[in-house]
């Protein structure tokens, strides 16, 4: 009969698969484009100048958010 104990060696082993698993699982979470915010093929399209840009509503670029707060337009 096997002893149900882990030994350190094995509780290591399975402590660094479980980190590279784990690793591995964020790295591919964070690589899926519609969970970052904004697709991952956005990008600003009038240039940075927001109040000529017919997207700015729904924008959700970093420079497109400032101007709608500075503006009060949602």
């Amino acid at each position: 009969m096997r002893d149900e104990h882990m030994d350190r060696r094995e509780f290591l082993k399975t402590l660094g698969r479980l980190a590279a698993f784990g690793g591995l699982a964020l790295i591919g979470i964070k690589a899926l484009p519609g969970l970052s915010g904004r697709p991952a093929d956005e990008s600003c399209r009038s240039d940075g100048i927001c109040p000529k840009c017919a997207a700015a509503a729904d924008c959700g670029l970093p420079q497109a958010l400032s101007f709608k707060r500075e503006t009060g337009r949602s």
